[in-house]
């Protein structure tokens, strides 16, 4: 190959390379092909050099060599040129990747978050024997769900964890001739009431209801007077409830 051709070529590859330079930074691409590039031109520099040496050794004429001492000064200067806009451009692309990383990381933080939401609030426990009389707070000792340990069965009270609407019943079987009276009872105040008044028979009652409650609420369930009617293999006499849907915190006037 004539050092003419030769030239050529490396001339074309520098256009090349000051094309993906000034290329749009977004292509995923343009890293690896400056690289490559870079790469090639400087193979195709050594070759360059060869050629000149060789064609020291077989050409006598003066200006020949002076002419081609010109084009080793003209290549070697482009490629200097190359090589820095080349650092350059690397720079760029790599503070670019890096930056999109950190970028997508937080997103995916903030999606993770987002997905995640408040824990979630399950229970249902049962009293496992005859209640009779007046009880302040019934303490449904046997749960069978607690997720998110917010019902307490030392003491019969479910402490709201979420602020937000909540499903909650309470159920029993009540009778024998007895008066019987069962309130949910949110906070000290009676908020909904199970009686019954049916001689010589028993009868299972449950309410169920939706509440807004706040952080902090507390519910249980009381017996007036009466008897309820249970047993350890029965769980007649029942308590539970859970988050439906929650809601941000009201301030307190």
């Amino acid at each position: 190959m004539s050092v003419g051709v030769q030239s050529d070529t490396i001339r074309n590859w520098l256009s090349h390379l000051e094309h993906l330079v000034t290329a749009d930074p977004s292509d995923k691409h343009r890293l690896t092909q400056l690289q490559n590039h870079s790469k090639m031109l400087l193979m195709a520099h050594i070759v360059m050099i060869g050629v000149l040496f060789l064609s020291y050794g077989t050409e006598t004429q003066a200006d020949q060599s002076e002419e081609l001492a010109q084009k080793v000064e003209t290549l070697e200067s482009e490629l200097a040129t190359i090589k820095m806009q080349l650092a350059s451009a690397l720079k760029n692309q790599t503070d670019s990747f890096n930056s999109n990383n950190a970028q997508q990381r937080e997103q995916s933080c903030t999606l993770s978050s987002s997905k995640t939401g408040p824990p979630p609030v399950y229970f249902f426990v049962s009293y496992p024997a005859d209640l009779k009389g007046k009880v302040d707070i019934i303490k449904f000792s046997n749960a069978f769900v607690n997720i998110g340990q917010a019902y307490n069965p030392a003491t019969g009270i479910f402490a709201c964890p979420v602020s937000g609407i909540y499903q909650v019943f309470f159920s029993s079987n009540f009778g024998r001739g007895t008066t019987t009276n069962l309130w949910l009872v949110k906070d000290g105040h009676k908020l909904i009431i199970s009686h019954s008044d049916l001689p010589g028979h028993t009868v299972g009652n449950q309410v169920l209801t939706l509440l807004e409650l706040q952080k902090g609420s507390h519910l249980w369930v009381t017996q007036d007077g009466g008897m309820t009617w249970s047993g350890p293999n029965y769980h007649a006499i029942n308590f539970g409830g859970y988050l439906l849907y929650p809601l941000p915190d009201k301030q307190k006037p």
